[in-house]
């Protein structure tokens, strides 16, 4: 079987970002022949434009970065449908730094809140100490952070196989950048792991449930996995289709 595509469009093909067709040689002022969509609205009046973090006449980094967040968190079809990808700026990476360091730190501290209560169920032990859960939060913080980075890159490369084996035109510096900002889609993800952690705890604490409920919340944590995994792959299968026609 192929490694590439026959069809597979150049660098510098022009595509109708609704349906792909190739629109070489053809007015800005016609519609593409497959779809009728305007040729203007894929070329010279395309909507892609650097996000907000990337425009320094947007106000102060901090209000860049609230304003990008809530962008591709509340809207991703939105944002990436407008999301300018044939750019190689290095903003995009530190704005996926900075939230892969938050998603991080709240999975770091999920991890030792759940295994401080799970080793002090064991006749063994009396729980961790106050060091140890730092410790364990720490380590746990440092181990999902070089996740987060490495396996954006290794997802990159792997989209980038595909796409040319299905005759796509994705760039792996295209699909990375959009990565970059699909970063943000992690911190819901484990503010929710972190959320459940630490009301099941309080609700120990409180008196508001027993130990006989810890299956319903084992349960609880393994669905939640579950269900952070199926939103993260489809915002990036949303993302990789907002993206995948864009020539600018």
């Amino acid at each position: 079987m192929p490694l590439v595509a026959d069809n597979l469009p150049a660098a510098n093909d022009l595509l109708c970002e609704q349906c792909g067709y190739l629109l070489n040689g053809l007015p800005d002022a016609g519609n593409c022949p497959e779809c009728g969509t305007p040729v203007a609205g894929s070329t010279t009046a395309s909507p892609r434009r650097p996000p907000a973090w990337e425009d320094p006449s947007a106000g102060s980094a901090l209000r860049r970065w609230r304003l990008t967040s809530l962008w591709a968190l509340v809207t991703p079809s939105h944002f990436f449908r407008r999301l300018q990808t044939r750019r190689d700026d290095p903003r995009s990476r530190r704005f996926a730094m900075t939230h892969w360091l938050i998603s991080s730190l709240l999975l770091g501290l999920s991890a030792a809140l759940h295994g401080e209560w799970s080793f002090g169920q064991y006749p063994l032990g009396r729980g961790w100490s106050a060091w140890t859960t730092t410790l364990v939060a720490l380590a746990s913080a440092g181990v999902a952070f070089v996740l987060f980075t490495q396996l954006t890159k290794l997802v990159a490369l792997f989209t980038y196989w595909e796409a040319r084996y299905w005759g796509y035109r994705l760039p792996q510096r295209v699909v990375l950048r959009a990565l970059h900002y699909h970063s943000v889609h992690f911190l819901p993800v484990s503010l929710a792991g972190l959320l459940t952690v630490a009301g099941w705890r309080v609700a120990l604490q409180r008196g508001w449930l027993t130990f006989a409920y810890a299956p319903v919340y084992l349960y609880i944590i393994s669905g939640l996995v579950v269900l952070s995994a199926g939103y993260v792959f489809g915002i990036y299968v949303l993302a990789m289709r907002r993206i995948m026609y864009a020539n600018v």
